[in-house]
């Protein structure tokens, strides 16, 4: 009876996936996803049309990678201390997200996240690139200057909103979340540039004040 009852069970979940599946087990439960089977005590899959079998041992084990995964990757950028910076003066030089992406080379940017070890409320605008913008020479401290070459690669500008509520100095945090943009560069990075929207309102105290944290939904 419990085996007819695991039986059915996996049957149910394995027809609302990408994939029809058979269960077959003893002394534990397993659960199909998409086609993949995930968990199980003396679990069998069973390939339809095939016949062919994989074997699960008790603990969490799976079969298949259903859906995407969501990762966080930062990057302390090198910036210039005691300098006022200025009105589309690039911060920090072109960005090198690695491994922000699988192998896939493609997912969507969530959000992104701007922390700064002084007050700053004059904005920062985030430019993710759909590859590396090479083209360009991206100098910290100074006016950007895109080549043309590289202005298909530009996506939607980020607009970062400025928060300093943790510390009356020495603290700032910019921010953009529930971006959803698709990004497809078709390697395991990502590229991007921080643009001051004006003068800096206090000017850095250090070369590594500045960190950019990009989330990620990787597709699988």
């Amino acid at each position: 009876m419990r085996r007819a009852i695991l039986l059915a069970f996996g049957l149910l979940l394995a027809a609302a996936g990408a994939a029809h599946a058979q269960i077959q087990g003893s002394g534990g439960v397993a659960l199909v996803q998409g086609g993949a089977l995930v968990g199980a005590a003396n679990a069998l899959y069973v390939q339809p049309g095939t016949g062919a079998t994989w074997g699960l041992a008790a603990g969490q084990n799976g079969i298949g990678n259903v859906g995407g995964k969501t990762v966080s990757v930062c990057q302390v950028l090198t910036v210039t201390a005691s300098n006022a910076y200025g009105t589309n003066y690039v911060v920090g030089g072109l960005i090198t997200f690695a491994n922000a992406f699988t192998s896939t080379g493609s997912g969507i940017l969530q959000g992104v996240v701007v922390t700064i070890k002084d007050n700053e409320t004059g904005g920062f605008t985030f430019f993710p690139f759909s590859a590396n913008p090479s083209s360009t020479t991206w100098t910290d401290a100074a006016v950007s200057a895109i080549n043309s070459a590289d202005t298909p690669k530009v996506r939607n500008p980020v607009a970062l909103s400025g928060n300093t509520q943790l510390a009356s100095t020495g603290f700032t945090v910019y921010s953009a979340a529930g971006l959803g943009e698709a990004l497809a560069p078709g390697t395991t990075s990502l590229y991007g540039v921080l643009i001051a929207n004006a003068a800096l309102s206090t000017q850095f105290a250090a070369t590594g004040d500045v960190q950019v944290c990009v989330k990620i939904l990787d597709d699988e």
